[in-house]
C-alpha cells in the first residue's frame, strides 16, 4: 500500500515537472466583435477546439458585443479593449480607434501581454493593432476572409492603400480562407510570399444537433421553402433576392422564403414586402440562435451575396444535407465545385431569378441536389481542419 502510494507520487512529481519544462502555448486572438457573423462563428469553433492541453488562449475584442461570447468554452480567457456601455461612447471610440489614436499606443496600453502568437483574425482595426506589436519575440499571423479586390471598405482604416500593403508586410503567415479570397488579395496587394489558403473549420458534429431540434418558430407551409440567412446588410444581396421573388411571385409561382438576421436594411425590406404585396411570400423572421433547423426544414439555401470569402453558412447547410443555390462570388466553387453539389448562377438579380425559377420548376433538379449534396458534406469534416490549422501552432 506505501509503495503504491510512492510510485503515485513520483507520478504526480513527474507530471508537474512536465508542465513547467513543456507551458502551454499561448496564442491571442484578435477581433472586433464576437457579433452572429461568420468570421466570428468560425472563431468560436476554432478556438473551442484547439487542444487545451497544448494552448492557452485568449479572445480579445475590439468591441464588448457579441451573442458568440457566451459560447467560448470556459478555459477560453476573454478580454476587450472597450468596455463602454454607452452607444455614443463606444461609436467615439470607435471613431478614436480606427482613426486617431497611434495603433502601436493602443497596442501597448490594451494588449501588452506577452503571447507566442497574436493573430488578427479579421482585416481592419485586428490587423492594423497586430501590426503595430511591441512583442518582438510573438509570431504575427493574419487571417483574411473577404475577397479584398471586391469588397475594399478599408480605406480610413488605413491612410492609403501603400500603409496597408506595409501592415501585412508585418505578419509571418497570412491565410486566406479560400483560394478566390487569396486570389483577391494579390490583385489588390501583389504577391507575398508568405500567403496561404486554411479552409474554416467548422463544428459539424454541433450543427447536426442542433439541426436536429424540433422547429416551432413558424408553420411548415406547403410549397417549396427557400431559406436565407446573414446580416441584412446591402452585401448580403437581400434586396435583390426580394426582386427576384417579387417578379416570381408576380408570375404565380408558389413558395416561402424565410430570412433569419438582423440589420440595418431590416426597414427597407419591410418596406419592399409591404409595397409588393409579398407578405404571403417572404418572412423577416429576425436572429434566431439555432438557424440549423430552419436550413433543415427547408427545401433549399439561398445566398444571394455581393461578395463573401468562404461562406460559413453555405458550409453549413452542405453539413446538414440541405440543397444550395448561390451567387457566384468567392468560395463558392470549393464548397459547391462547378455547380456539382449545389447551384451556382451568375452575380446579378436575374441569376437569382432564373436560378429559383429553374427550382421551381424542375423537380428532378430538388432530386440531383438532394442526393449530391450529401456526398459533399463528408468534404468538412472539423478533425481535419483543426489538425491543419494546430499544425501552424507549435
Amino acid at each position: 500500500m506505501l509503495e503504491s502510494i510512492y510510485i503515485y507520487d513520483y507520478y504526480i512529481e513527474i507530471l508537474e515537472l512536465k508542465k513547467m519544462n513543456n507551458p502551454k502555448i499561448k496564442i491571442l486572438f484578435l477581433i472586433n466583435t464576437l457579433t452572429g457573423g461568420g468570421a466570428e462563428k468560425v472563431l468560436v469553433d476554432l478556438v473551442n477546439n484547439l487542444n487545451p492541453e497544448k494552448y492557452d488562449v485568449t479572445v480579445q475584442t475590439v468591441f464588448d458585443k457579441g451573442v458568440n461570447k457566451k459560447y467560448l468554452k470556459p478555459e477560453i480567457r476573454y478580454k476587450t479593449i472597450n468596455r463602454f456601455q454607452s452607444e455614443l461612447l463606444t461609436l467615439i471610440w470607435g471613431y478614436l480607434v480606427s482613426f486617431v489614436l497611434p495603433a502601436r499606443l493602443i497596442y501597448r496600453i490594451f494588449i501588452k501581454e506577452n503571447y507566442d502568437y497574436e493573430v488578427a483574425f479579421l482585416e481592419g482595426v485586428p490587423t492594423k493593432l497586430i501590426a503595430a506589436s511591441t512583442n518582438i519575440n510573438s509570431k504575427k499571423y493574419a487571417w483574411v476572409h473577404t475577397d479584398m479586390s471586391m469588397n475594399y471598405g478599408l480605406e480610413k482604416v488605413f491612410k492609403t492603400l501603400e500603409d496597408h500593403k506595409r501592415s501585412y508586410k508585418q505578419f509571418e503567415n497570412i491565410f486566406c480562407v479560400s483560394e478566390s479570397v487569396k486570389e483577391g488579395f494579390i490583385k489588390l496587394f501583389g504577391w507575398f510570399e508568405n500567403l496561404s489558403v486554411i479552409y474554416n473549420p467548422v463544428d459539424n458534429i454541433n450543427i447536426l444537433s442542433k439541426a436536429n431540434e424540433t422547429l416551432i418558430e413558424v408553420a411548415i407551409p406547403d410549397c417549396i421553402k427557400f431559406v436565407a440567412i446573414g446580416r441584412l446588410t446591402e452585401q448580403k444581396g437581400f434586396e435583390r433576392l426580394l426582386t427576384a421573388c417579387n417578379k416570381l411571385v408576380v408570375e404565380k409561382y408558389n413558395f416561402s422564403l424565410w430570412v433569419l438576421g438582423e440589420g440595418e436594411q431590416r426597414e427597407v425590406l419591410e418596406k419592399y414586402i409591404l409595397n409588393n404585396n409579398l407578405q404571403n411570400h417572404v418572412f423577416l423572421l429576425g436572429f434566431h440562435e439555432n438557424p440549423y433547423k430552419f436550413i433543415k426544414a427547408a427545401n433549399y439555401f439561398v445566398s444571394s451575396s455581393y461578395t463573401e470569402g468562404f461562406s460559413t453558412v453555405v458550409t453549413e447547410s452542405v453539413i446538414i444535407g440541405t440543397p444550395v443555390i448561390t451567387t457566384d462570388c468567392a468560395g463558392m466553387k470549393e464548397i459547391l465545385g462547378e455547380s456539382e453539389f449545389g447551384l451556382i448562377v451568375p452575380n446579378s438579380t436575374e441569376g437569382l431569378y432564373e436560378g429559383l425559377k429553374k427550382l421551381l420548376t424542375n423537380k428532378e433538379i430538388y432530386l440531383k441536389y438532394n442526393e449530391a449534396v450529401k456526398k459533399r458534406k463528408d468534404y468538412f469534416q472539423l478533425s481535419q481542419r483543426m489538425k491543419e490549422i494546430e499544425t501552424e501552432f507549435k
